[in-house]
């Protein structure tokens, strides 16, 4: 049998450029197929992440908090639901859990404990706010006294210089209102307690110390000072990150800070404090200091 000879190659040079072209074509036809063969493949894997991210996992944490939440492992279910990111009715769980933590908490509190309630911003830059530490003053009964274990804030106890009693400071209504709204749900107010105020004359000086009020929120006065915190150290009180970068003092010897008291100075138009150092400073510091720390207190009820 005779073998088949291969025809030459033609030495056209039109020829030549169409097979190139057409190998070309096919090459690019082939490379397409690949191409699109793994775009399927990353969309698929793609889309199956995006499954389990979105659906099945979010589906399965829930499950497993709401098993927790039944069981009454109430922190384990916080820590799932908190990474939820609202799925479903997460952070409203969120909120019902945060008060039974917190109530279990507040029902066994005593007179010189540290607990929690509530939240305010307390980083450099206050944009993440943090539980509140409170010490536990006193007791009655379901009733607990409470001051900030910290200054919270720094805050002029007057917007100017002039003779001013607790009753029209602009303190007071920072406290009642701006403070009071963004460190307590509507739930936790219903839990603190208004209180009817004594707002006695400075002790030395005899300045007027003004009408009487009632507050949600208040600062101490110098006989609570005295009862709850007899000692000069015991008064010495340190800021948050927040506080300081918001200019609350700095003492010169430690990192505490001064704090304002709910008593005239010397004058109407200067208030009583706490130095740095824990001494009780009647003469006062000028009403519109913005240097001043501010320890927030308040009553609340345990039972409600």
């Amino acid at each position: 049998m005779g073998k088949r000879k291969r025809a030459a190659a033609s030495t056209d040079p039109a020829d030549v450029i169409r097979e190139y072209m057409e190998k070309e074509k096919k090459r690019s036809q082939r490379g397409k197929k690949i191409a699109l063969l793994l775009l399927a493949v990353i969309l698929v894997g793609c889309g199956g992440y995006w499954l389990y991210d979105q659906v099945i996992r979010p589906a399965n944490e829930y499950a497993q908090a709401e098993s927790f939440l039944q069981e009454g492992k109430l922190q384990e279910a916080y820590d799932l639901y908190s990474g939820l990111n609202g799925y479903q009715d997460s952070t409203s769980k969120m909120k019902e859990i945060e008060h039974q933590l917190q109530s279990g908490d507040l029902q066994g509190a005593q007179p010189g404990d540290v607990i929690t309630f509530g939240s305010y911003k307390q980083d450099k830059g206050g944009t993440t706010k943090k539980e509140i530490q409170w010490v536990v003053l006193d007791q009655e009964g379901s009733r607990l006294l409470l001051v900030s274990r910290y200054a919270l804030n720094c805050h002029p106890y007057h917007s100017s210089y002039t003779p001013v009693t607790w009753e029209d400071c602009e303190l007071r209504r920072w406290l009642n209102e701006d403070f009071l709204n963004e460190a307590f749900d509507e739930e936790q107010k219903k839990q603190i307690v208004p209180v009817d105020l004594t707002n006695c004359d400075n002790p030395e000086f005899g300045t007027d110390g003004g009408e009487d009020t009632q507050d949600m929120v208040f600062i101490l006065d110098v006989e609570e000072v005295e009862r709850y915190f007899p000692t000069e150290t015991s008064r010495e009180v340190e800021n948050t990150v927040y506080a300081m970068h918001q200019g609350a003092y700095l003492g010169s010897y430690n990192s505490n800070t001064s704090w304002w008291l709910r008593l005239p100075g010397e004058s109407g138009d200067h208030t009583a404090f706490i130095s740095s150092g824990g001494r009780l400073n009647l003469m006062g510091l000028q009403v519109d200091d913005g240097c001043g720390g501010v320890r927030p207190a308040l009553w609340i009820d345990t039972e409600k």
